[in-house]
């Protein structure tokens, strides 16, 4: 089906709809926006900002340990989040592969708490980070 179609469709619809129900769908909309890859783009940054406090440096597009971690903490939170490894992977700029690469490094991480304590303990304070800000947010 064509956009103009799926549009027309998507009209003749909501027509039918009442009020209340119109009001929830728009709320809807507006609150999906350009999609959920750029939803996820968006909360990437602030995830990016959370984590890079949390972990001392700045992500990059290197493999340097502390950049991998960063985008998988990230990875794994949006995924915690509700977001699909295909959007994620958008927002990343990364292969989806990576993403489920990211997301079995983190199960691992807390399947393993001895063995991988020290990212246990940045992830925390990412954790902890992100709180900060969803509560300094609302005052």
């Amino acid at each position: 089906m064509e956009p103009d179609e799926r549009m027309e469709l998507a009209v003749k619809v909501a027509a039918k709809l009442s009020p209340e129900e119109r009001r929830k769908v728009a709320e809807r909309i507006l609150e999906v926006g350009d999609g959920p890859a750029m939803n996820a783009q968006a909360r990437l940054l602030a995830l990016y900002a959370a984590a890079e406090k949390a972990v001392g440096c700045k992500v990059d597009g290197t493999r340097r340990a502390s950049s991998v971690m960063i985008r998988r903490f990230c990875a794994w939170r949006l995924q915690e989040e509700g977001f699909i490894p295909s959007d994620i992977s958008r927002a990343m700029s990364l292969n989806h592969a990576t993403i489920y690469h990211y997301v079995r490094q983190m199960q691992a991480c807390f399947e393993l708490p001895f063995y991988y304590h020290r990212d246990l303990e940045m992830y925390t304070r990412f954790i902890e980070e992100l709180e900060t800000n969803v509560e300094q947010v609302r005052k």
